[in-house]
């Protein structure tokens, strides 16, 4: 049966005996070559996961502002607002009229205090009232000087309350109301910063859950990487931690630092927070004028206001100790 199955000179080379001791081939020279490299790949692994190190960072949310602040300034007298003359992002010198506020009631009474003055002068005496108007004692010259100095007074009340002005040279981030609406003492009515801030005065202002923020220290790396430049082609801004606040901030606290609701709203709806600040790396070698982890950055000017992600490197450890923690502690403890 055999012999119809297979060769003759087959059966006989097989049952030959200097068959019997021939070594069988179980693995080709290519087998090995791709066992070896797979040893050796699985060898750099171990030793790169032993002895290599890699940044654990927390993250948080955070925003770009003037070290010299955020200025948010207030109505200092009620009525509609007739006009407004800037925009936000123009510079605007101290002292200047930003917008003009209805005050018809001190215009009336202006008018009347001037009818009285002129009466007088005149010599027809000064009409009966109260009020500003001068009553009819004394001589002719003194009750003139005391209806001038009633209508210097209400001309002066008059220009204090209808005029909006800038306490200080800044730049305008922000108008808070518009023409037509009507304005109480104490409405916030626009956000500025200082001018003359140059390269280096940029922080970042940044929120991190407890259990992170109790992580970071002065001195950490910040990577801040602006909402409006691409990540994964500009990277991120480099900085470096200056402040950590000891106690979780309150939401009346980050309204004053970032005087934005909405981004308040979306860092406190994470629970409590701490407060980190991190100053921005100089580099005057980019169109921002900071440092960026790759290329030169985006081209153009960092403005105050602008939402970023941040995280903090608050150390480093070896991949073993990340992948397998339990061994990697025991096998440290044994030697």
């Amino acid at each position: 049966m055999a012999e119809r199955l297979f060769r003759k000179v087959s059966l006989e080379r097989q049952s030959s005996p200097e068959q019997l001791d021939a070594l069988m081939q179980v693995v080709s020279p290519k087998g090995w070559l791709s066992l070896a490299t797979l040893g050796g790949l699985l060898l750099c692994a171990l030793l790169w996961g032993w002895f290599a190190s890699v940044p654990v960072k927390v993250n948080g949310q955070g925003m770009l502002t003037s070290t010299g602040g955020v200025y948010e300034l207030v109505a200092g007298s009620s009525g509609e607002v007739k006009g407004l003359y800037f925009e936000p992002g123009e510079i605007i010198e101290k002292g200047r009229t930003v917008g003009r506020l209805d005050q018809s009631g001190l215009l009336g009474r202006i008018r009347e205090a001037s009818a009285v003055l002129a009466e007088l002068r005149a010599g027809r005496g000064p009409l009966a009232g109260s009020g500003d108007k001068p009553q009819d004692t004394g001589p002719p010259e003194d009750r003139i000087r005391q209806a001038e100095r009633s209508l210097k007074a209400l001309q002066d009340e008059f220009d204090a309350a209808s005029r909006i002005t800038s306490p200080f040279t800044g730049r305008i981030l922000e108008l808070m109301i518009r023409v037509g609406e009507f304005v109480s003492v104490g409405t916030p009515v626009l956000k500025m910063e200082p001018a003359g801030t140059e390269v280096g005065s940029m922080q970042a202002v940044m929120y991190f859950p407890v259990g992170s923020g109790e992580k970071i220290r002065r001195g950490m790396e910040a990577q801040i990487a602006p909402l409006v430049a691409e990540r994964s082609e500009y990277g991120f801004l480099r900085g470096l931690v200056t402040h950590v606040a000891e106690y979780p901030s309150s939401r009346q606290g980050m309204m004053r630092m970032l005087q934005n609701e909405t981004l308040v709203q979306a860092v406190a709806q994470d629970g409590a927070m701490i407060e980190v600040l991190a100053d921005l790396i100089p580099d005057p070698s980019t169109a921002s004028g900071y440092a960026w982890s790759s290329s030169k950055g985006p081209d153009l000017k960092l403005q105050t206001g602008t939402i970023c992600s941040v995280s903090v490197t608050v150390s480093r450890q070896r991949p073993i100790d990340l992948v397998i923690p339990r061994l990697s502690k025991r096998v440290s403890g044994m030697r």
